[in-house]
């Protein structure tokens, strides 16, 4: 059974803020693990992660997803968990390639070449309590725990640590990225309960937050996607109250956003799947004032974006779905416009899509629904029923 062995932390010499790093002098002696060279860290690496969560030991297994443009950070596989960060990230040679930092869709961490070039920097110690005095530490100290709160669903707590955090270091750009973030949540929420007014103003401050973002890290693609998402909404409100020439504005400028963020990173799915969403509803609201030929435009882009999302992940019942409606939009301007063979081909397409999501989710009561609509249009009254009536029995059942 290994022996525990205690160490006295003696100081702090070297850290960096923007990756959450401290190098400590510890007492005593241990055997350090070698570093690896993260820039050669490939897409389907196999790694490990180590850490210890819950008082417990815990190694999970999994593969390299992806490096972040906007942060440099390695995307993994391998779960982690509250207690993983500031553990390893080892390849199979046994080899530090990353630090555990947090976790989401994929756990990330801190490439090791970071960390390399932080030991370079190192310096006499600081005693720990004199180092967690400074301003940028207790601004990080209000960020985690901003993130804690968001990540608890209490919004409201989240922005007054993230605004804390933004007092003490006023280029914090993750904290006005969560704070955005956190705004934006509040507006979904005030949105649901019917207050459009308020849901307005708390999408327009977390658009401010994100454009400071932006104007910190140029390359800061979720903030891009965030922000787009934002402009979406506020242009979806502006449609619903007649006012198409600002609903039009508002999507022109989150397509443009998704727009940047593909240009950052091209292999990112998330800006090509709402920048589909977004050319859809402008499309619609381009028809809607009978210029069709560019809302048919609009359509075969939607289209286009949602193949390279399905191109990259075949199982995506979502972007099936929204694929057959921006392919059933398109049929139904190119029926208005007499083109009925191309309209029937579109149709059975769209038909395609609802299916394709139907056999990956067989309880997908939208794709039920819109597979229905889609036959209705090319006639097929019966078959239409049938997936109108499964809508109802599914509908029921929850």
């Amino acid at each position: 059974m290994d022996k525990e062995t205690i160490y006295e932390v003696v100081g702090v010499t070297a850290f960096d803020v923007e990756y959450d790093l401290v190098v400590l002098e510890l007492s005593g002696e241990g055997t350090p693990l070698p570093l690896g060279d993260s820039n050669k860290v490939q897409i389907g690496d196999p790694v490990v992660a180590v850490g210890y969560p819950s008082g417990k030991y815990k190694v999970t297994a999994g593969n390299v997803h992806g490096i972040r443009n906007s942060d440099n950070l390695i995307g993994t596989t391998a779960k982690i968990s509250v207690g993983n960060s500031g553990g390893p990230l080892l390849n199979d040679k046994g080899e530090v390639i990353g630090i555990n930092s947090r976790t989401g869709k994929y756990s990330l961490a801190v490439p090791s070449n970071i960390l390399k070039a932080l030991l370079t920097r190192t310096g006499s110690p600081e005693p720990l309590a004199q180092w967690q005095k400074r301003d940028k530490i207790q601004a990080s100290v209000y960020y985690r725990e901003g993130e804690a709160r968001f990540n608890d669903g209490e919004y409201t707590k989240a922005i007054t640590h993230f605004d804390n955090a933004i007092l003490h270091n006023p280029k914090h750009v993750y904290a006005y990225n969560w704070r955005g973030r956190a705004k934006y949540q509040l507006g979904k929420s005030k949105a649901e309960q019917g207050d459009v007014s308020e849901a307005q103003k708390l999408y327009h401050a977390a658009i401010e937050d994100w454009t400071q973002t932006i104007k910190m890290n140029p390359v800061f693609t979720d903030a891009y996607n965030d922000r787009g998402r934002a402009q979406t909404y506020l242009g979806r409100f502006k449609a619903d109250q007649g006012d198409m020439t600002e609903a039009q504005r508002f999507y022109q400028a989150a397509i443009n956003d998704y727009t940047r963020s593909i240009k950052i990173d091209p292999n990112y799915t998330f800006p090509h799947y709402y920048r589909g969403l977004t050319r859809i509803v402008l499309g619609q609201s381009i028809a809607d004032i009978g210029n069709i030929t560019e809302a048919q435009q609009l359509y075969q882009e939607a289209i286009d974006d949602f193949t390279y999302v399905i191109q990259l992940n075949p199982e995506d019942t979502d972007t099936y779905n929204n694929r057959g409606s921006a392919k059933s939009n398109l049929a139904e301007s190119k029926a208005e416009q007499g083109n009925v063979v191309e309209a029937q081909q579109l149709y059975q397409e769209a038909i395609a899509d609802y299916t394709k999501a139907i056999n990956i989710n067989p309880e997908y009561v939208r794709a039920y629904n819109n597979r229905g609509i889609a036959k209705k249009a090319l006639g097929q009254h019966e078959a239409a029923e049938i997936d109108f009536k499964k809508v109802k029995e599914l509908e029921a059942d929850n």
